[in-house]
């Protein structure tokens, strides 16, 4: 991340960085890959720590880490639509860019 900055990382290799190990059966990049490759960000933002912990690597601070990851995005997310006033259909168009 230092040598190529965080837009040029992969969704995995973020994730990785949150998470920061894998398991005996892989590492964390591969770990993160099979997370992607079975749910969008979106889907993982939604799991709970139960539905989580089911998932084969994932024990119950990688679930919390995940989940804080994604209320942090969340709030961001949040906090920027609260600057915007929707008084047309055009700041609907604006706001959905």
């Amino acid at each position: 991340m230092l040598k190529f900055g965080a837009r040029n990382l992969t969704d995995a290799e973020l994730l990785a960085l949150i998470l920061r190990t894998g398991n005996k059966q892989e590492n964390v990049i591969q770990l993160c890959q099979r997370l992607l490759a079975k749910y969008t960000l979106k889907q993982l933002s939604l799991l709970g720590v139960n539905r989580l912990k089911e998932i084969s690597g994932i024990k119950e601070a990688k679930a919390c880490q995940l989940i804080a990851l994604f209320e942090l995005a969340s709030r961001i997310s949040r906090k920027e639509k609260e600057k915007y006033k929707i008084s047309s259909p055009e700041d609907v168009v604006e706001l959905a860019k």
